[in-house]
């Protein structure tokens, strides 16, 4: 292996990545479930005006099939602005509180 080539990959090694961001936890009110997506579920923070789209983030969970409207559920902020993904399991049966 060449030298240059031999000091990429020790540099590659070396460098060191960033420390991994704090995610926060927030509580969001579920406000929609999409039928078109089983992907998603759409929120708002307690106190704001769910009416108004600039209040509303989408939550990413592995199925929405048993989350209703005003559920209160956790949810942490990805890297993505709006997008949040849940924290903890998804609800057992329909109406289930999980927070």
């Amino acid at each position: 292996m060449p030298k240059t080539a031999m000091t990429a990959v020790k540099n590659l090694i070396s460098k060191k990545t960033a420390p991994p961001v704090e995610r926060t936890t927030v509580t969001l009110l579920v406000w929609a479930v999409p039928v078109k997506n089983p992907r998603i579920v759409i929120a708002y923070v307690p106190g704001t005006d769910p009416s108004n789209p600039n209040n509303l983030v989408t939550v990413q969970v592995r199925d929405n099939r048993t989350f209703m409207l005003n559920t209160k559920l956790k949810a942490s902020r990805t890297d993505r602005e709006k997008i949040f993904d849940l924290v903890g399991a998804i609800p057992k049966w329909r109406g289930q509180k999980i927070c």
